[in-house]
């Protein structure tokens, strides 16, 4: 009963939940990005350590 009630509350302002739900959405992509970016800069930066080191 209760996840009811707030499923019909939230759909009360559809416009308030979907610039709610669209902006989490919009941050998680961008800090999978950045997780990822980050990643593969770390990842190039020992590769291109090794080789230098390594001849």
């Amino acid at each position: 009963m209760l996840f009811t009630l707030a499923w019909r509350n939230l759909w009360r302002n559809k416009r308030r939940t979907l610039i709610t739900v669209s902006s989490v959405l919009f941050a998680v992509l961008l800090a999978i990005a950045l997780l990822s970016f980050a990643g593969g800069f770390q990842q190039q930066l020992t590769e291109s350590f090794i080789r230098q080191e390594t001849g």
